[in-house]
């Protein structure tokens, strides 16, 4: 396997993450059942991303939440020129939550790591990672939200639906031949489950280094965490 530096994949974003209007796909599937567990890969990453994306939207999203979530992230990589696709990278995530709702410090630590795939048909596996901390010591905030609604029912009576949504911050910085880069990871989505088991929404990278931002390849995908 060749191995490539993480400038390989300092990469631009196609669009930006926010907190809130994320595109998550969503099932009518129930509140059971987690991703697949065991190594993520090309070929199964999609089995796993769905696992997640089946169920339901969480509405009943607790005002307090300590739990630690794994997964992963997969981004496919275009050319800005003309858009072709030319490779892949997948990550491993492991992100932990300690949050009461109305909150204002960063909720979330962890880190995205064993970053692998290919680039113009060679593979590449990076060492190193890219962390919550190093991103909230750049200003760069994670958040929790969590929005409350009280629905009239037709049959008389109410019920409140309680939804959560989240925005995920990591960087990391490497140096590559003497060039230092900025790595910068966004995740944003919402909760799945009941009481907010699993979150799944786009992701992307973003590189800067000491000329600007890298702008030869776009990365950008979606992933899933689960407790």
């Amino acid at each position: 396997m060749n191995s490539y530096s993480l400038t390989k994949f300092a990469l631009i974003a196609s669009a930006g993450v926010a907190l809130a209007g994320c595109n998550v796909a969503s099932g009518g599937g129930g509140g059971g059942g987690t991703a697949a567990g065991g190594a993520v890969t090309s070929g199964n990453y999609a089995a796993n991303l769905k696992a997640v994306q089946d169920l339901i939207p969480t509405s009943d999203m607790p005002t307090s939440l300590k739990a630690t979530y794994n997964g992963a992230s997969r981004m496919d990589l275009r050319e800005t020129n003309g858009g072709a696709i030319v490779g892949e990278v997948l990550a491993d995530l492991e992100l932990t939550a300690d949050w009461t709702d109305g909150q204002a410090g960063n909720p979330w630590s962890g880190k995205a790591d064993n970053f692998r795939g290919t680039l113009n048909k060679n593979d590449f596996a990076i060492a190193g990672d890219l962390t919550v901390a190093k991103a909230e010591a750049k200003s760069l905030t994670s958040a929790i939200g969590r929005t409350s609604n009280t629905i009239n029912l037709p049959t008389g009576g109410s019920t409140t639906v309680s939804t959560g949504s989240t925005m995920i911050q990591l960087s990391g910085e490497v140096d590559n031949d003497g060039t230092p880069t900025t790595v910068l990871m966004s995740l944003g989505g919402g909760f799945f489950g009941s009481g907010g088991q699993a979150i799944s929404g786009p992701a992307s990278l973003q590189g800067f280094r000491s000329g600007g931002i890298r702008s030869d390849l776009i990365a950008a995908g979606d992933f899933y965490a689960t407790q």
